[in-house]
């Protein structure tokens, strides 16, 4: 009876324990992709932004 009780004790925390890992690396990875995704986007913007100062500049100079 004690030893059936500590098998499935230790059983269910390893279970446990387990389950608790698994959705710890889930979350960092879903954190990870967010974040990059995020860097990406705001990247792309900068980069439209530089092109309209660009075409705005060599507006500027053809008109000059």
């Amino acid at each position: 009876m004690n030893l059936a009780y500590f098998l499935f004790l230790s059983i269910t925390v390893m279970l446990t324990s387990f389950i608790i890992k698994s959705l710890v690396v889930l979350v960092k990875f879903k954190l990870l992709r967010d974040e990059r995704l995020e860097y990406t986007s705001n990247k792309n913007i900068d980069e439209m932004y530089d092109l309209m100062n660009a075409k705005e500049e060599i507006l500027i100079r053809h008109h000059k």
